[in-house]
C-alpha cells in the first residue's frame, strides 16, 4: 500500500504540501490497521482536501467501510472513490 502526495522539487514546502503529507499518513495508518484484510490492500493519493481511494475489494460493505473510514480523518473533504468490488478477487 502506498500513498502518493503532491511533493513540491524545491528544498522548501509549502504549508499545505505538509499538510497534505501529514494527512494522507494518516489516512494510509488508519487503512493499514483496519481489522478487514481488503482495506490493508488499498492505496490512497491525497491533495488539496481530496482523498482518492484505489484498490479492490471482496464486498460492497468492505468498501463503504473503507469510504466511512476515509471521512473519519480530519482534513479529509471529499472522496474520489475508485475502489472496484470485485468478489472473490480481493480478500
Amino acid at each position: 500500500m502506498s500513498t502518493t502526495v503532491d511533493q513540491q522539487t524545491s528544498p522548501q514546502q509549502s504549508p499545505s504540501t505538509s499538510a497534505d503529507q501529514r494527512i494522507g499518513a494518516e489516512l494510509l495508518d488508519r487503512l493499514g490497521k483496519s481489522p478487514y484484510a481488503a482495506l490493508r490492500q488499498l492505496s490512497c493519493d491525497f491533495q488539496e482536501g481530496v482523498a482518492i481511494l484505489r484498490g479492490t475489494v471482496p464486498t460492497y460493505h468492505t468498501r463503504q467501510v473503507a469510504i466511512t473510514l476515509a471521512q473519519s480523518v480530519n482534513g479529509v473533504q471529499m472522496i474520489d472513490d475508485r475502489i472496484r468490488v470485485s468478489p472473490g478477487r480481493a480478500k
